[in-house]
């Protein structure tokens, strides 16, 4: 969409879809892919309820994460679960 934005969409196992789009810092490409991995292994073979409390773990922690890869970061931030 742009470098500060992106389309988030969900599919659920009962066919339900839901689309988001989302206001991010800009970011580049390997945050991205990280950000989608850890996206999908919180959601994909879990309940509603479990990828909430997945889903929520992996917000608190997404600010950290986006300081990391901007020019000048603290690279060794990492993702927590």
């Amino acid at each position: 969409m742009s470098p500060s934005r992106l389309l988030l969409i969900l599919i659920t196992s009962t066919g339900r879809i839901e689309q988001r789009a989302l206001e991010i810092p800009e970011h580049d490409e390997e945050t991205l892919a990280e950000l989608r991995a850890h996206l999908n292994a919180a959601a994909v073979g879990n309940t509603s309820p479990q990828a909430a409390v997945r889903l929520s773990k992996l917000q608190r922690n997404a600010a950290a994460v986006a300081a990391d890869h901007r020019p000048g970061g603290d690279r060794d931030v990492c993702w927590k679960w």
